[in-house]
């Protein structure tokens, strides 16, 4: 956080002061920040209308390269996925550069919960098998909806051909070697040619909305056990395995944290029996994700994380999980046979 609380009061004091009804209208108080992710500051605070009474809100300010691109596509998707039924909090307000708080921020209600996190990994028998069906039924509900109909300006909605989704995933793989000048790691030059290789064996049959980073951290649940889906930065149209991918991925990483068995293939064949059909290829999509978070990685450890769109905070917690990236990097080896020692090294 590169401003204090008072700082924050001052700014968003003045945001609602300078609305057409706005002056002496609204006080802002009890600023708190909740946490201080990779791409942005989280807080809470109360906004007093005189008219309408206190109301609990966040405020996400973003930072980093595209800080004002993420922000306007949390915003739009939200403002979207709320009146299709999907549960995400009201989103009420952008402000892209220049804003009073220096960055681009969204502001939206307060749900007042504990994550899904909280208890989703620690959990056991029943109670994980539960938890892990919430979080499974709420991915399958979000690859059902229209994706067009939620992400209208995405290049990708009016194409009547899903696999060009391919071209594109793999065209920003490229993009994110490039980033590092010249310095990758050639294994990864390797996967990136594995995966083009394979690419026309892949079949894709529609486009659905992926939450970009699905897991159980961005999940609230309600005191009354209504789930809230947050965190919408990465949204876009892909395919249905994007997500699931990313999402078993991080789940491994976790677990392997706390020294707790792989529940992957537990939650595939859970999102299989939710949504009625088999989940093939796979592994390509793990591939992928796979490849783009090490790209990420080495990009912000070599540069510095704005150039990733994150925090500088980002790198010294990219650092400090550098072994989890070895695991990455094992992974990718074993689903493409390519020896992936340079990238430890580079790690």
């Amino acid at each position: 956080m590169d401003r204090t609380i008072a700082e924050i009061q001052r700014g968003l004091q003045a945001v609602y002061d300078s609305e057409e009804t706005g002056q002496g209208r609204f006080g802002v108080s009890e600023v708190t920040l909740l946490g201080s992710g990779f791409e942005t500051d989280v807080f809470a605070f109360t906004l007093t209308d005189r008219d309408r009474g206190a109301q609990d809100l966040i405020l996400r300010v973003y930072a980093g390269e595209g800080a004002s691109e993420k922000a306007a596509r949390e915003f739009v998707a939200m403002s979207r996925l709320r009146p299709s039924g999907y549960p995400v909090p009201q989103i009420l307000l952008l402000r892209s550069d220049p804003s009073p708080l220096g960055r681009p921020f969204v502001i939206m209600e307060r749900i007042h919960g504990v994550s899904l996190g909280a208890s989703y990994w620690s959990a056991s028998g029943a109670q994980r098998q539960d938890l892990q069906a919430l979080l499974c039924r709420l991915m399958v509900e979000l690859h059902e909806l229209n994706g067009s109909a939620i992400l209208p300006d995405s290049p990708l909605a009016d194409s009547q051909a899903p696999s060009l989704f391919l071209d594109h995933e793999l065209s920003n793989l490229f993009t994110l070697l490039h980033r590092l000048e010249g310095r990758e790691p050639s294994s990864l030059r390797g996967v990136l040619a594995w995966l083009s290789s394979r690419r026309s064996t892949v079949s894709c049959e529609h486009l659905a909305v992926v939450h970009g980073d699905f897991h159980p951290n961005n999940v609230l649940l309600r005191a009354d056990g209504a789930p809230y889906v947050i965190d919408w930065s990465n949204v876009r149209l892909a395919d249905y395995r994007t997500d699931l991918a990313w999402t078993w991925l991080i789940n491994r990483l976790v677990l392997r944290a706390t020294a707790q068995p792989d529940g992957g293939e537990t939650e595939l064949r859970l999102y299989e029996r939710l949504a009625g059909k088999a989940v093939a290829q796979i592994e390509f999509f793990e591939v992928i994700a796979s490849t783009r978070l090490l790209l990420s990685v080495l990009i912000s450890l070599r540069f510095g994380a704005a150039r990733q769109g994150m925090r500088p905070e980002a790198e010294a917690l990219m650092r400090r999980d550098a072994d989890q990236m070895q695991y990455v990097a094992a992974l990718l080896q074993e689903r493409t046979g390519i020896t992936m020692s340079d990238v430890e090294n580079a790690l």
